[in-house]
């Protein structure tokens, strides 16, 4: 059934009363839910979930089982190998329980003349027997590790993010990564903005690997610190989108993020540059920097669950389209448009595919350009905008572009990796496959 325009002005503030007595109602139970984990707090440490508290000591269990198996058949070998003669013997750093306090790594060769006997490394105790340590599968077993197992990490935690998940998990993060066999120093963010500074100066430290705990503001922070450094960005996603993780394929369940970096691999990928400033995953400005503050407001009411949803309908509700010039790799558009998006990643605000088919190594932009719609076009564009069918080709199109320029009349918002800012002209370029990050 077709909807007129009066209908739909009737409709919309009705609308919008809903949502802020759906969003007071929220408020409510995020109270009730925040003290219910204070007293949860008191039985379960550090405010972790029973079924993570569980899961960690059942890996601890097995750890502790899967060594126990290995030193048994460490010791019926060297039980054979006492009734030979040894002629070789290497030890390097031993230590078979990191997790208790140390974190060293080890191999060792007892070899007979026949050069038989038994060989162990760290990465897989107890499973070399009868290999000589200077042959070539032995030397691919030591050096042919996982990015994250060859060398210290750094890991740069933002303690506001996830409502405050950070600062909960940097009390355990290292441990995690300790019980998945993964070497990694911490650091705080001590203020915004300063988490490029830590990845630069961690980079320039020696880490090859520098790893993002938070969202998507916290990876866009980190990854203007390493572009071009070398270094390669990591992701431990606890933030209120994640979609930058999203695109690059990282698990949704926190507790499978340490299995996943185990078997990543290294990637170069483009990024995009506004003004001067670099983004991974999505800039633009319109209706999306509007959505981007009502959602940031939202979610310190009634959470990111809701949060997201509450701020886009608010967001739309309240957003009309904008006068823009805009050049797309020199093919001028103007006219009112509810958005522009230059998109590097597949998704953006918390699983919209705003760009279904983008690659992030294409060396080009995914340039989403949103006419002017009304607002009931626009709650249906936002809808699809979640099964990615929202592109039309004719008032919502999609163009692939190295060079966007876009004029405003007045200041805008504008949304870059999540972060909110105001701009009267944006001038975004691409730079091919300029940043190292670990993807499936």
């Amino acid at each position: 059934m077709q909807l007129d325009e009066r209908t739909l002005s009737i409709a919309l503030p009705v609308l919008v009363v809903m949502m802020a007595a759906l969003a007071l109602w929220l408020a409510l139970l995020q109270r009730s839910y925040s003290a219910l984990r204070q007293r949860l707090r008191r039985l379960v440490p550090e405010g972790a979930g029973f079924d993570e508290v569980l899961d960690r000591q059942h890996r601890r269990l097995e750890d502790v089982a899967g060594r126990v198996d290995a030193l048994n058949k460490l010791h019926r070998e060297l039980e054979e190998l006492t009734q030979r003669s040894i002629h070789k013997v290497g030890v390097v750093r031993f230590n078979p329980f990191a997790d208790t306090g140390g974190d060293q790594l080890f191999a060792i060769a007892l070899l007979d003349a026949e050069g038989n006997g038994v060989v162990l490394t760290a990465p897989a105790l107890g499973r070399g027997a009868g290999r000589d340590p200077q042959s070539p599968r032995a030397r691919r077993r030591v050096s042919d590790e996982p990015a994250l197992g060859d060398a210290r990490a750094l890991a740069i935690i933002n303690p506001a993010a996830g409502k405050g998940a950070g600062e909960r998990m940097s009390r355990r993060i290292a441990e995690d990564f300790r019980a998945q066999g993964l070497k990694v120093d911490i650091v705080r963010t001590p203020a915004r903005d300063e988490a490029a500074r830590l990845a630069r100066e961690g980079a320039a430290d020696g880490y090859r690997t520098i790893v993002a705990v938070g969202g998507d503001g916290t990876a866009n922070e980190i990854a203007n610190g390493l572009v071009g450094s070398g270094a390669v960005l990591a992701l431990y996603p606890i933030g209120s989108g994640n979609d930058l993780a999203r695109a690059l394929g990282y698990p949704r369940r926190r507790r499978d993020v340490l299995k996943f970096l185990r078997g990543a691999r290294r990637r170069s990928i483009d990024v995009g540059e506004v003004n001067g400033r670099v983004f991974v995953n999505a800039a633009g400005v319109g209706i999306d920097g509007h959505v981007a503050a009502r959602v940031a407001a939202a979610i310190r009411v009634v959470g990111p669950t809701f949060g997201y949803l509450a701020g886009a309908l608010l967001g739309v509700a309240t957003y009309r389209p904008q006068p823009m010039r805009v050049l797309v790799d020199g093919e001028l558009r103007s006219g009112r448009f509810l958005t522009v998006v230059a998109a590097n990643g597949t998704h953006f605000g918390a699983g919209m595919r705003v760009a279904p088919d983008a690659v992030m190594d294409d060396g080009q932009l995914d340039v989403l350009l949103a006419g002017d719609l009304s607002r009931a076009a626009s709650l249906v564009a936002l809808a699809k905008l979640y099964r990615g069918t929202h592109i039309d080709g004719r008032t919502i199109v999609l163009r692939r572009a190295r060079v966007v320029e876009i004029e405003l009349e007045r200041p805008l918002a504008m949304e870059l990796d999540g972060e909110v800012s105001s701009q009267s002209r944006l001038s975004i370029r691409i730079r091919p496959r300029a940043l190292q990050v670990l993807s499936r």
